[in-house]
């Protein structure tokens, strides 16, 4: 039987079912068959007889292939920081990691992933890229189909922001059992700097985490991403 996946959070694939969720597809077979595909290639493994396989949402930074650990999300519009304190709401993708009794199988997206620079091409970085409205609510979103809420918290100066990169590495993402929430999000403008940091905490109460990803890269990760703002 196949079905159409929830909104976000945890998919769960029994014996003899399929789902598909945007651009996944997956069908595991009542002999323990798993075949999953996105746009980037498919899983394929043999699972034990009458194990369930379980789609957990994680930071997108896996499909194609892990090239970066940061996320940049370019406003449709710039938005203008009026200084002090205030919050904004946009929108992020993610991916699914697929695990079958505590083994990690593989990393599927439901959307098709871009990627762009950020800086120069000598100290520039690469960053997985989306493209989103910033507004005042979470209400004026869309979310679901692989893009998740971000709240975003801005302190310090007046400014003119176009977007905000951060490492999401690690990061946790949380849910309320329908849609997915990125950790609050920090973000500080000082004169034509913008410093910004994923946290560890849900931007709403009521909120669980989902599965942790796993870290691929060793040693430690840089937490706070910098770039430089145009003048007015």
């Amino acid at each position: 039987m196949q079905e159409e996946a929830p909104p976000g959070a945890r998919l769960v694939l029994e014996p003899g079912g399929e789902l598909t969720f945007g651009r996944i597809r997956a069908r595991l077979g009542s002999d323990g068959s798993l075949e999953a595909c996105d746009d980037y290639g498919c899983i394929k493994a043999r699972v034990p007889h009458g194990s369930s396989v379980f789609m957990d949402p994680v930071p997108p930074l896996n499909r194609p292939s892990r090239i970066s650990n940061c996320l940049y999300i370019e406003f449709e519009e710039q938005l203008i920081v009026p200084g002090g304190r205030s919050s904004f709401w946009t929108t992020a993708p993610y991916e699914f990691m697929v695990h079958v009794n505590g083994i990690v199988l593989g990393y599927l997206s439901p959307l098709r992933v871009k990627y762009t620079l950020i800086g120069d091409i000598v100290d520039g970085v690469v960053c997985r890229y989306h493209r989103a409205i910033v507004t005042s609510s979470h209400r004026e979103l869309t979310a679901g189909g692989g893009l998740g809420l971000v709240s975003v918290r801005f302190r310090g100066s007046p400014g003119k922001v176009p977007g905000i990169g951060f490492y999401a590495a690690g990061a946790p993402l949380f849910t309320n059992g329908s849609f997915v929430y990125y950790p609050e999000i920090e973000a500080e403008v000082d004169q034509l700097r913008l410093s910004v940091r994923a946290t560890q905490r849900p931007p709403l109460s009521g909120l669980r985490e989902a599965r942790r990803a796993r870290l691929r890269a060793g040693g430690l990760l840089p937490q706070v991403f910098v770039v430089t703002l145009e003048g007015a």
